[in-house]
């Protein structure tokens, strides 16, 4: 009975209409992180942002990015006011032009 269910469920899966996909659409994705260590009374907090943007532009071409957004928080002697340094880095960024279906033609920036 369960070997039944399991092909009916697979025979299901399997014959499903297939949704088209979407093109020309941009992507923004990336990581979000938030770092804190105390040492000594003195407390260091470091907020982290590292999107990623993809954007398509017509069929052929395609334009890629990520970044690094850091800032770093800290307080230096423990009980006076917060300071603060922020540091920004470009991953990479890129163009695809994709020629053919078997040749894609990148150039860019690259860490």
């Amino acid at each position: 009975m369960t070997y039944r269910m399991l092909g009916v469920g697979i025979l299901l899966f399997l014959l499903q209409p297939v949704a088209p996909a979407q093109s020309n659409v941009p992507i923004v994705s990336g990581g979000v992180a938030f770092v804190s260590t105390t040492d000594g009374g003195s407390t260091f907090m470091q907020p982290i942002l590292a999107p990623v943007f993809a954007a398509p532009v017509g069929q052929r071409w395609l334009f890629e990015s990520r970044v690094d957004l850091r800032e770093l928080i800290y307080q230096p002697t423990g009980s006076g006011p917060y300071q603060h340094q922020f540091f920004d880095t470009i991953e990479y960024a890129q163009v695809d032009y994709n020629a053919a279906p078997w040749l894609t033609i990148v150039a860019g920036r690259f860490l």
